[in-house]
């Protein structure tokens, strides 16, 4: 092999270490934005759950009571919250009078 053919050897391989190695230095600072986006999702979960909690328990209490709800009864038990919605609630499956299919399925 002739030396100008091992300087393009050469040459050819430093080229494509440099680009892997550029490769590296982007692919982490993409891994540190991408931590950074889950963080911030992971807090802003956290917080809507610790700021719905209430109505998330009378939920799940309306829901180990009765096996399906109506929409209205639902939404009662999203705004109400946990102390009155378990006192306003009637036993048994829910009454479909207008014809239509109100029952939430969760």
């Amino acid at each position: 092999m002739s030396m100008e053919s091992k300087q393009q050897t050469f040459s050819f391989w430093y080229f494509i270490i440099a680009m892997i190695a550029l490769l590296v230095v982007e692919m982490a600072d993409f891994d540190e934005e991408i931590g950074r986006l889950l963080e911030e999702a992971h807090a802003r979960v956290k917080e809507t759950l610790v700021m719905q909690r209430g109505k998330l328990e009378a939920l799940a209490k309306l829901l180990l009571e009765k096996e399906v709800i109506d929409r209205p009864t639902l939404e009662q038990a999203l705004e109400i919250g946990e102390e009155t919605v378990g006192a306003t609630v009637t036993e048994g499956r829910p009454s479909n009078k207008e014809g239509g299919n109100h029952h939430a399925a969760l």
